[in-house]
Order: C-alpha cells, then sequence, then structure tokens
C-alpha cells in the first residue's frame, strides 16, 4: 500500500549517501521552491530556509534539482532556476555542507539571476559562454556530483556545464549545436533532462539520446546505437532508391540516410559501420520527401537547405541546397500537414499547399503559381494516376473547424465539396481527412478519419470511407476491425484489387476487396507503435513506416500484378531544350523485372532500359508507349500527346532557337543583390505577360547575382513584375537593366509595378457603390451597396474559437487559429436590423468580438452564446425619420418643421387589401400596434383615405 508522506509539488528526492534514514526533498508552493528534509525516514520533514532562494514579490523560482555525493555525504548542491534582478534562467547554485541546515550561495555573479554577462553567466541559455538571458530552465534541467569528487559538478540545462571547484564557476565543453572538438568526444546534444552516476560511469540522458563518460566527463560518447526512439515527425523514402530516406524529427534534427553513405555507431569505440543517418538542419522539423523520379533530391524545413538538398553520396563534400518558392503546410498535430504531390508523368511537377492555397510548380519548386484558394488550410493532396486532371484535396479549417474533402476535374482550376454526410462525421466534423486513390481508376477515392486528439464515441464505425464515383456518393469501410484505433494515414497499393494499408496510432492494418474486415498487420513492429507516414517500396515489396519509435519496414502483405506509370522530367520541350529522361514510375517489383519502350518520332524509337534518354526533333505532340513485366505479371500504359514540343515565346521565356530573345522580345538583364549574402531566402521576382507567368527568379544563394531576360517589347500589352516576399526580405533588392544599362524598373521585397502602365487595374467600377474606385477599369467582385463594417475576434486561450462561428446577416466568420483575427464586411439595407448569432463550438468562455462601423466607432460586441441584431439610423422617436429598428443612432435624424410637418420623409405605398378598418403605421409603411407620444403615425381607412398625424399625447 501506498501512503502519502508530503502533501504538495514534490519535484527532487535524494538520499544522504550514507545515512538512509536522512531524506531530502524540493517542493514548489506557488512561485518558489521549499527543501524538507526527514530524519526518520519520512515520518516528519522539516523546512529549511536557512540561505534557502527567496524570491521576492514579482520574482519566481519554480524549479530546483538537488544532488549529492559519497565523497562529501554531508554536501547537498542545489541548482535552482527562475527569473529575478532583470534576468532569467539560471537562479542560483547553492551548496549546502550541514545535510541543508544552511546553504552558500555560489554560482553565478552576486546576486539571484539577473542579467547576464561574463561575471554572471546564465547556465540555463543556449550560449556556451553563458551571457544570452533565459533559456527553457523550467523544461531542460539537471544535475550530478562526482561521487568520487564532490568539488566536480555536472550542471544540465541546453547546454552541459562543469564546476572543478565546488560551484563557484562553471565552463561548457561543447555548445549544444556543434562539437567544439576535432574528435567530438565531449559533445552533448541540446536540452538535458538527466545526469546520473552509476559506479564512477556518467551518463546524461538528453533530447538527442544517450551520452556516456568513463572519464567524469573529459570525454564524451554517443550510447544510443540500436535504440529505436526517435519520433519522426515527417517522413519519406526514395521510390527509385529505398534506401534514401528522410524525415524532420521531435526535439532533433531533420535525419537523412543515403544509403551507405554516413557512418552510425560510435567512431571512437570502434562500433562504426556504414548505413547511418546524418543530422541536418535545424531542429523540431516536419518535413520529408524525395522526388520518385531524380532520388538524389530530397525535401525538408528550410533550415540553411531553402527547402530541398541535392544529395552528394560522399560524407566529405556537403550537400548543395536549392531553393522552393514556397513550401508545404507543416505541423506536428495530426492532419495539419501538407504533402509534396507529385504529378504522376513528371517528376519536375509538384503540388503544393502552402496557407490556404494550391500551389503548382513546374521547376521542382523553382517557381510556382497558384492554382486554387480554398480559404481553409491544404493538407491532404492526391492527383489521379490514369487521369492527372483529377485532383483531390483535404482542407483544415483550424483545430476544432469544420473539415472538408474537394475533387477537381479540370487540373485545379475549379473544386468542388464532396466531404461526406453521414451522421458519424457530421458530429465530428473536426476530425482531418487523409486522401489515398486507386492508381487504375482516378474516381475511386478513399479517405481515413485521423483525429489530432483522442477518438469520440461517434467516431466508431465511422473511421475509412469509399467512393468510385469521385466522391459523389460515399460508402462506410470502417467495419468493426478498427474499433479502438485513431488513424493517422492511409495509402493505396498500387496494382492491388482495392488493398489499403492503414497507419495508427499503435498498429498498421490491411484490406482489400477480397476481405470483410480489416487485419492487423504489425509484425515485427514495437507494441503501440504511431505511425507516421507509410511509404512503400514497390522494387522490394517492402512497407517503409515513419514512426514516433524511428523507421521500420516489413515485406507487403501481399505481392500483386504490376501498374505501368510512364513518367519524364518535363512534359514540354523546345528547340532549346529537346531532350526528354524519361523514369520508370512503375509499381513492379526488381525481380525479373523488363521494360520496352516506344517513342514514335523520337530518337531513339525504342528502348528496353528502364530510365531512357530520347531526343525530338520537330515541333508536334509526340505519344509514348511501356509494357513492364516482373515475377507476378505484365501491364502498360499509353500516354497520348504526352510530349509537346513548341516553341512559342511563353514557354522559351522569351528567347529563341539561337539563344536570342524572340521578335517583339528585348534582351534584359536581372542584377539580384541581398545585403546578408546568403541567397534570398524564398523571395521570387516573377514577370507576367497578360496575367501568365513568363519567368521566375530568385537568388539561390551568395550577394550578388545576374539573370539573362527576355521582356515583350509591345507596350500595349500588360508586363508585370512582382516580387513575393519570402524570409528575411529587408536584405533584397534588385534592379532590371536593357542592353544600354538603362534601368527598366527596380525595387525590393515585395514589390508590384508595371513596365508599360498597360494592366487591368481592379476594383469597384459601379458608380453607385460606396467603394466606388474611378481608376478602376476591371471589376474584382469588391462593390460595397451598404455600409462597410470590421469585426474584430479576439480568443483569450490563443486556439482559436474551437467551432464557434460568428453569424451576422449572410456572413459566416470564425476565429481558426490564434488570439485574434479581423475581417471588413459590407451589410447592404438600413431598415431592418442585421441578425448576429454566435454559437456552435466549445469553449465559448474564450470567446470575443466587437462590431466597428465606418468612422470606427462600436456598434456592438459581444461573446458566446449570443443571439441579437444591430441597425444604424434615426434612434429619436420624436424624429420625422425615426426608425424602429434602430439600434445606434448614426447622427441621420430628421425633425418636423414648425407646423409639425415633415418634408420630404416618403410614404411607403400599401399595395395589399387592406382587411382592418384601418392600419395604423409607422412612417416608412410598418404596422406598429401602439401609439407613443411624439411619434408621427399614418393611418390607412378602408375607404382609402390616409391620415398622418403626430400623437403629443
Amino acid at each position: 500500500n501506498l501512503e502519502t508522506l508530503v502533501f504538495g509539488d514534490v519535484l527532487e528526492l535524494e538520499f544522504h549517501p550514507t545515512e538512509s534514514s536522512i531524506i531530502y526533498i524540493v517542493r514548489r508552493f506557488n512561485d518558489k521552491t521549499e527543501f524538507l528534509k526527514s530524519i526518520n525516514s519520512g515520518i516528519d520533514f522539516t523546512l529549511y530556509e536557512s540561505g534557502w532562494p527567496n524570491p521576492e514579490s514579482g520574482d519566481e523560482q519554480r524549479r530546483t534539482e538537488i544532488a549529492v555525493s559519497i565523497n562529501n555525504p554531508d554536501r547537498v548542491v542545489a541548482l535552482a532556476t527562475g527569473s529575478a534582478n532583470n534576468g532569467s534562467g539560471l537562479y542560483g547554485v547553492y551548496v549546502s555542507d550541514n545535510q541543508g541546515t544552511t546553504w552558500e550561495f555560489r554560482c553565478c555573479g552576486g546576486q539571484p539571476a539577473g542579467i547576464p554577462s561574463e561575471d554572471n553567466q546564465n547556465l540555463m541559455g543556449w550560449s556556451h559562454e553563458g551571457l544570452d538571458d533565459g533559456g527553457q530552465y523550467y523544461y531542460d534541467l539537471a544535475l550530478a556530483v562526482d561521487p568520487s569528487d564532490a568539488d566536480i559538478i555536472h550542471v544540465g540545462g541546453v547546454n552541459h556545464w562543469i564546476s572543478y571547484d565546488g560551484g563557484y564557476t562553471f565552463t561548457c565543453p561543447s555548445k549544444w549545436s556543434w562539437a567544439a572538438d576535432s574528435e567530438n568526444t565531449k559533445y552533448v546534444h541540446a536540452d538535458i533532462h538527466d545526469i546520473k552516476y552509476y559506479g564512477n560511469d556518467l551518463w546524461i540522458a538528453c533530447d538527442g539520446g544517450l551520452f556516456y563518460s568513463n572519464t567524469q566527463g573529459d570525454t564524451i560518447h554517443q550510447r544510443m546505437f540500436g535504440i529505436a526512439g526517435t519520433d519522426f515527425w515527417g517522413f519519406g523514402s526514395g521510390f527509385s532508391d529505398g534506401d534514401v530516406m528522410i524525415g524532420g524529427t521531435y526535439h532533433n534534427a531533420t535525419l537523412l540516410k543515403d544509403n551507405n553513405t554516413y557512418i552510425q555507431g560510435d567512431t571512437l569505440q570502434g562500433t562504426a559501420e556504414l548505413g547511418g543517418w546524418v543530422s541536418v538542419c535545424g531542429g523540431d522539423n516536419y518535413r520529408g520527401f524525395v522526388n520518385f523520379g531524380d532520388g538524389r533530391k530530397v525535401y525538408l524545413d528550410e533550415w540553411g537547405s531553402g527547402g530541398g538538398y541535392r544529395l552528394s553520396g560522399d560524407r566529405t563534400i556537403p550537400l548543395e541546397g536549392f531553393s522552393m518558392s514556397v513550401l508545404s503546410n507543416a505541423s506536428y498535430t495530426t492532419g495539419e500537414s501538407s504533402n509534396l504531390e507529385f504529378d504522376p508523368r513528371c517528376y519536375n511537377i509538384i503540388y503544393i499547399g502552402n496557407g490556404d492555397i494550391l500551389y503548382k510548380t513546374y521547376d521542382n519548386g523553382y517557381s510556382s503559381i497558384p492554382l486554387y484558394d480554398f480559404e481553409e488550410t491544404v493538407t491532404s493532396i492526391e492527383v489521379g494516376w490514369n487521369n492527372p486532371n483529377i485532383i483531390y484535396v483535404a482542407t483544415y479549417d483550424g483545430y476544432w473547424g469544420e473539415k472538408h474533402v474537394w475533387r477537381s476535374d479540370d487540373a485545379g482550376v475549379s473544386f468542388i465539396d464532396i466531404t461526406p454526410s453521414f451522421p458519424g462525421i457530421i458530429s465530428d466534423d473536426w476530425i482531418p481527412f487523409d486522401i489515398t486513390i486507386n492508381d487504375n481508376d482516378a474516381y475511386n477515392v478513399f479517405i481515413a478519419r485521423c483525429p489530432n486528439s483522442l477518438s469520440y464515441d461517434s467516431y466508431e464505425g465511422s473511421k475509412v470511407y469509399e467512393s468510385t464515383n469521385g466522391g459523389e456518393s460515399w460508402n462506410n469501410i470502417s467495419g468493426l476491425g478498427l474499433n479502438g484505433e485513431n488513424i493517422t494515414n492511409i495509402e493505396y497499393h498500387r496494382g492491388s484489387n482495392g488493398g489499403i494499408y492503414l497507419g495508427t496510432r499503435r498498429n498498421v492494418f490491411y484490406k482489400n476487396n477480397t476481405m470483410t474486415e480489416w487485419i492487423l498487420f504489425n509484425n515485427g513492429l514495437p507494441l503501440s507503435t504511431y505511425s507516421t507516414q507509410l511509404v512503400p517500396y514497390y522494387k522490394e515489396g517492402k512497407l517503409k513506416n515513419g514512426t514516433n519509435r524511428s523507421v521500420w519496414e516489413v515485406d507487403f502483405y501481399e505481392m500483386v500484378n504490376p501498374s505501368a506509370q510512364i513518367a519524364a522530367d518535363k512534359l514540354t520541350i523546345n528547340c532549346m531544350n529537346d531532350t526528354v529522361q524519361f523514369v520508370n514510375h512503375s509499381a513492379m517489383s526488381n525481380n525479373s523485372a523488363t521494360w520496352s519502350w516506344s517513342f514514335p518520332g523520337g530518337n531513339p524509337s525504342s528502348s528496353n532500359e528502364e530510365n531512357p534518354q530520347v531526343v525530338y526533333s520537330e515541333e508536334g505532340e509526340y505519344d509514348v508507349y511501356l509494357t513492364i513485366t516482373d515475377a507476378y505479371g505484365f501491364d502498360n500504359q499509353t500516354i497520348l500527346n504526352m510530349i509537346n514540343y513548341t516553341n512559342d515565346p511563353m514557354t522559351m521565356e522569351g528567347f529563341g532557337c539561337d539563344g536570342n530573345c524572340q521578335e517583339d522580345f528585348m534582351s534584359a538583364i536581372l542584377i539580384a543583390e541581398d545585403s546578408y549574402g546568403d541567397g534570398w531566402n524564398g523571395n521570387t521576382l516573377s514577370v507576367m505577360v497578360n496575367g501568365v507567368l513568363l519567368t521566375q527568379k530568385t537568388l539561390s544563394t551568395g550577394y550578388y547575382g545576374e539573370f539573362d531576360l527576355c521582356i515583350p517589347t509591345n507596350d500595349n500589352i500588360c508586363v508585370e513584375v512582382i516580387v513575393e516576399e519570402g524570409g528575411w526580405p529587408e536584405e533584397v533588392s534588385w534592379v532590371i537593366i536593357d542592353n544600354n544599362n538603362n534601368e527598366l524598373i527596380s525595387g525590393e521585397s515585395p514589390f508590384y509595378g508595371e513596365l508599360y502602365d498597360n494592366c487591368p487595374i481592379y476594383g469597384c467600377i459601379d458608380a453607385d457603390a460606396i467603394n466606388y474606385n474611378p481608376d478602376a477599369n476591371t471589376d474584382d467582385g469588391s462593390c460595397c451597396f451598404g455600409e462597410f463594417y470590421t469585426v474584430e475576434m479576439l480568443d483569450s486561450y490563443g486556439d482559436g474559437w474551437n467551432g464557434n462561428t460568428l453569424i451576422i446577416g449572410t456572413y459566416e466568420l470564425e476565429l481558426d487559429e490564434g488570439y485574434e483575427k479581423e475581417e471588413i464586411i459590407c451589410l447592404e439595407g438600413d431598415q431592418d436590423c442585421f441578425s448576429v448569432v454566435c454559437d456552435g463550438g466549445t469553449w465559448q468562455s474564450e470567446i470575443s468580438w466587437f462590431i466597428y462601423n465606418g468612422l470606427g466607432e462600436l456598434i456592438l460586441s459581444g461573446s458566446a452564446p449570443y443571439t441579437g441584431c444591430f441597425l444604424e439610423g434615426c434612434t429619436d422617436s420624436l424624429a420625422c425619420n425615426y426608425n424602429i429598428e434602430a439600434t445606434n443612432d448614426n447622427g441621420s435624424c430628421e425633425y418636423p418643421d414648425q407646423n409639425g410637418d415633415c418634408e420630404n420623409i416618403s410614404i411607403e405605398e400599401i399595395t395589399s387589401e387592406i382587411k382592418e378598418k384601418s392600419i395604423i403605421t409607422d412612417v416608412i409603411g410598418r404596422k406598429i400596434n401602439t401609439i407613443k407620444s411624439g411619434h408621427i403615425y399614418i393611418k390607412y381607412h378602408e375607404n382609402g383615405e390616409i391620415e398622418k398625424n403626430i400623437n403629443f399625447k
């Protein structure tokens, strides 16, 4: 039986090294910690305060570690953290040599905490010199005292620190982010959580694993080889080379494996082996993708890479980064990230979800064009294998917001909502979707509902759905085999009979069309393994699983007939770029694999290579044929008019076959500069011609770059220069000059400009609208024929409105995430009160909202739930134009003249048949039942007579 000895938030417990009846504990009380000691095995505890940290009002000291050493058994060392004296992080190192009866402050500086300096080091910060403020001092905290020398004290925060003089001074042997010594014998990964001695062996536990020293910390080595503990937040693996893998990891960097390029194990202890992983690009990263056609290109978070790396295949050669104009949405929350979805026919055409917009790139992300704005975060994207014009997209409208699934039949020009409307989905419509499709039928689509928290009762039996008509109707295929599971991702087994792999928060499942239930498929997986991303590797018949416990692989549940897919590096060519690199994108085994290609009009016209190169010599459209076989069967594919050979100037960026600019284009030079010298960090310059992208440029690296351009000379067309903002825009500058060094246009980032002042000017072109723009020549749909109102939405917790919606008239507004958001709406009409309703979600106590008119005056405010209305108008009942519906007076009241008559007041004509002997209305024709003193009223008699009166009673 367990017995409570001390109440409260107990943070630490240590036993005296030689007297087991003496127990030390640290307890938190409000914003301070307390030291207590028991001398009778915990029966009684006594508080000792002499010299112990005692923060003043406004300061805090909420965590303390303690440690002891058998070398000086009565010594207790305390590592206290908090904030005081205008500094935070280390509060102080305290030492007691009398079992905690009294304490001495030893480090650092002359007072607790304070502003860091050389004489007042902050051991909790990121600086290895202790010169920065703050740190993660309530999260990263560890302490140990050497059992053979009590003056040697190890402190862990972000960095590892050592004192050799009993805690008066400390040094950091190696910074958290790099090894200070060439042999890497002192490095410890960031974020240290525990330091322990086992005998004279020192062990350090941190976010990077386990580190070990048998020399009191003089040399330190990694000791986690063989422990499957890496928590992948993103994961991707090569299609043509499955030994290329990459993924962002929790509290670690992006991990990259390139066959046998890198070494794993402990090189200093003789356990080095080939086939290891390398750590790149910062920490807490999310992304990880591999190009299916060029397996040497990988995609990751932009730390130092710009969005991607080209692998070198040599561990002594640095990775070469390349820039992505937009990066995919990324989050640690299940269902909130976007994949990179490649066009199955071309490995340089990628669909990317960035914010609310679906982008498309034709050049591996170097430039991109927006396809569609969903007004909700883009997450899962799938492109039809046998019909790439069919695109599916899932969207994420905030954590508790309603999630949707969409389909396009025209390559992303337009989308329709195909979200299922089953009761189980509607009741928990906040659950995100993941999508996969049948490679032989783009209208056979599957969706999995992937909760971003533990499941709800209505989620049971409502987890996986299938459609055979592109989402026009859905069938629930959840069955009973998934009960108790929370799905994380779904993958179709290409070439199979409806084979689906499902990853969940603890298992993997499989089902095909011959099965009535889902089958558990976790062969060899550790118990309860969260599947971040499943990736089929068809060549070797393996399913890879990036998880919260490293990466695992297993043989496919079943081997099936191959599924042919033709792909290439580009689909449009010209006289300057006439060679096509074809690649085999087929789902097939490398067991007895053969390929038979046919390229009518190309050179060669046929090939048995897996990935042939073909040259075309004339303009036109060219068909491509492929037949494949492996040990399990054969398949073939034909793509008509796959390759388009055209010398149209827009496809050649204005250049001609001789390398000079074509007719009606002039030569120009873009000079791009970056003041910091690390390139443009995602800032891009685009030249648009009549709204179509001619070229897009960015400075990938360095301070300076020049780019040859061809600019249209026809000043009757619209030529725009647009610079889209990326990272560090203040560093960007540029100029475009002609061949005579005359400046055509220049600017910074962001930027919009025209060369010939002949572009559409968008705005409201209706003169009756309040926002009529006389300079506009192209209507943008913004005309307002009422009044503009600004709506401010606030959430005190900062996680959005959790499904609550503010409905004002016909507008439905929601704070998807964060603390605040503003919307401007146009409300038309001045007679009826505009209805306002706020309701529909949870955590309503966090919600507030405010409505302001065009003058910035507060009209209405509220919280949730709320039902009401507002209308600006005349609220004075003595006025001629009094409006009983008005809730806010706007100064528009008009009053009777000295004869009590209201001039210029229009009486609304009553055209309906009058049933009563008389009807009484206000001045604008609305029926009233009560006539108040001073009100103007109209009485309509059955015989047609009309009386206008003012009631003075």
